[in-house]
């Protein structure tokens, strides 16, 4: 039993999805015993929806689950991949959208990873949920579709490594 004033963490940002099921239960015990009590499971593609979804129902108290498409595989969405990610965020009301965003350094065409990252702000917005951004070298991008309607009220940057400037214009 860990006394009242110990440390409780969220770990806001992970993929444990990807490791073997037979370890999920051992990071998930590992996390608990250094504090943390609550994480953030982020999937990068829909191929990883089913087992984020099955982290999540194992562990409702300590996973919280994001089903997104990260813009390194926004090429690769299948048709309907909105409606089936719409229904997967109706089913779980605690999910956020993510891991989702731009990435300049990515060899995926810059339009392709616009038109998912902005179909998935829209689905937050619409949901009102909180949005896991991946923004690597595409700020301007990231901007852009504010100019017609306003961001989510709730986001999460991974991996910020822009300037001050921009990170109070977040």
């Amino acid at each position: 039993m860990e006394p009242d004033d110990a440390p409780r963490w969220t770990d806001c940002h992970n993929h444990v999805q990807l490791l073997p099921v037979a370890d999920w239960d051992v990071v998930l015990a590992a996390m608990s015993q250094a504090g943390v009590v609550r994480c953030v499971v982020n999937a990068t593609r829909e191929e990883e929806w089913r087992a984020v979804e099955e982290l999540a129902v194992a562990w409702p108290e300590r996973v919280v689950p994001a089903f997104g498409i990260h813009p390194w595989y926004a090429a690769d969405v299948a048709a309907g991949w909105e409606d089936r990610l719409r229904s997967l965020l109706e089913r779980h009301p605690r999910a956020g959208v993510g891991e989702c965003g731009l990435d300049g350094l990515a060899a995926v065409e810059q339009a392709a990873q616009r038109r998912v990252f902005e179909a998935q702000l829209g689905i937050a917005g619409e949901l009102g949920r909180v949005l896991t951004i991946h923004c690597v070298g595409g700020w301007n991008g990231l901007f852009e579709p504010h100019t017609k309607e306003p961001p989510p009220p709730r986001f999460l940057m991974h991996g910020y490594s822009g300037s001050v400037e921009t990170a109070l214009r977040l």
